[in-house]
């Protein structure tokens, strides 16, 4: 049974499991998602708008894949979390955590870490990931 029906406080009532592998696979859905825009853009303008980012299509590529299922695992266990929209954003913050570190990392270099790094990892998550989250639970609390 899919854990998109129903509101989110039922979903989150799902049983730990049921909650991870729904997160993997939604993280890996969002996340083919990504890479088929990403592939598409390196198709039409090749390595030039990664370059001009630091960053190769692999590296970005390779970000998406391991991203996408690790924050569907971090939402699967926050699940519960997300019956609140205030809940849903923090859901949402923690779940961006490795996604922009790991961002980060690749396109400012990593070691040294620096207090401009910690900053923009901060930054990215909050503000994306408070997004996500909300998005996240406008669409869970949908009826079918």
């Amino acid at each position: 049974m899919p854990l998109a029906t129903g509101s989110a406080r039922a979903a989150g009532s799902r049983p730990l499991r049921d909650r991870l592998l729904w997160g993997v696979r939604w993280g890996a859905y969002y996340s083919a998602v990504l890479i088929a825009w990403v592939s598409f853009v390196w198709l039409v303008r090749g390595s030039e708008p990664f370059q001009r980012q630091g960053v190769s299509w692999f590296a970005v590529v390779l970000i998406y894949a391991i991203g996408g299922p690790v924050t569907g695992v971090i939402v699967g266990i926050l699940l519960p979390l997300a019956s609140s929209g205030s809940g849903a954003a923090i859901t949402g913050i923690v779940a961006a955590i490795p996604v922009s570190v790991i961002t980060i990392a690749t396109v400012g270099g990593f070691p040294p870490w620096t207090p401009t790094h910690t900053f923009s990892a901060i930054l990215m998550a909050v503000l994306g990931g408070a997004m996500g989250g909300w998005m996240f639970r406008a669409v869970l609390s949908e009826d079918p």
